[in-house]
């Protein structure tokens, strides 16, 4: 949520996950505390409870409550906030009645933005944060029952919708999306024609402003199955200003890998995403699409 929700039992314990992000995990107060939790951290707040003595019962304003790799709470009258430091996630006592700063965070694999660091906010402008749903559908080339596939997406509840092989029109797509939800869905600027297998963009035109977009060709040797596409868009959360680019690509089905193949694929759709973020360079980047390739593989690792 951004704010610190109490754990029903037990205490919150400091872990790292797989993907190497460190997440706070509610744990039975019997649990021993991970040996992957984080060093301590000495501050000018919590300095007396990593020296020799008595263990300080509670967080001062302005320290932070996991310095010592287990939750001490934060002091009557302030409350845990999240906030980031340098690119740096951690949460610091404020007081209760203060408003909190804070850049929206990262999206996790649902599609939904948490309250812990990786690539998927909004991070530039405003207070408050962002939270974003977001779906991403291969839809298969043959389909174009655009009604169906709205009463398929609205069971989501998206405000940004990323659609592989989409090949009907976007403008019914976004007007059957839009009579499903009861929301305005309008599609990502820059479409024009189609150029390939890419990932079209629509968004909710009530949650968000549509700053730029576009759509690039991708044919590279060894590209099978038709062109691919790179889709892009840069949208600004009308609530606080936030800013998130957001785009994809379909890359080539090849039986056992072309690594190559899906490199120069790739790079294209890489190369417009960092010209968006070189202009936006606070904007936090979501990344759709459809790679034809496990988790496991080469490209996949790379």
């Amino acid at each position: 949520t951004g704010l610190e929700v109490q754990c029903c039992n037990g205490h919150a314990v400091l872990e790292q996950s797989t993907d190497r992000n460190w997440h706070h995990i509610c744990r039975a107060s019997a649990t021993t505390v991970p040996s992957t939790a984080a060093p301590p951290v000495v501050t000018a707040s919590n300095a007396s409870a990593l020296a020799p003595g008595p263990v300080a019962t509670c967080t001062t304003e302005g320290g932070d409550p996991w310095s010592t790799g287990s939750q001490v709470q934060c002091c009557h009258g302030t409350q845990a906030k999240l906030e980031e430091f340098d690119g740096d996630w951690r949460y610091i006592c404020r007081a209760s009645a203060s408003a909190a700063v804070t850049t929206a965070a990262p999206a996790v694999a649902t599609g939904t933005a948490a309250p812990v660091p990786a690539a998927a906010t909004a991070k530039s402008g405003g207070e408050g944060l962002v939270k974003m749903n977001i779906l991403n559908w291969n839809v298969h080339w043959t389909n174009k029952d655009t009604q169906a596939m709205a009463g398929v997406i609205k069971e989501s509840n998206p405000d940004i919708v990323g659609l592989c092989e989409f090949t009907a029109s976007l403008e019914d797509m976004a007007a059957a999306l839009s009579a499903a939800t009861g929301r305005n869905f309008a599609v990502q600027p820059g479409r024009g024609s189609w150029q390939g297998y890419g990932t079209d963009i629509l968004y909710d035109q009530g949650k968000w402003e549509a700053l730029e977009g576009g759509v690039q060709k991708v044919s590279c040797p060894g590209t099978s199955g038709g062109d691919r596409a790179a889709n892009w868009a840069v949208l600004r959360d009308l609530a606080h200003g936030k800013l998130v680019i957001t785009g994809g690509v379909h890359l080539s089905y090849c039986e056992g890998g072309c690594d190559s193949t899906h490199e120069c694929e790739l790079g294209v759709l890489y190369d417009n995403l960092d010209q968006m973020r070189s202009k936006y360079p606070n904007a936090a980047i979501v990344w759709m699409g459809d790679l034809n390739r496990g988790m496991s593989t080469t490209i996949m690792q790379n």
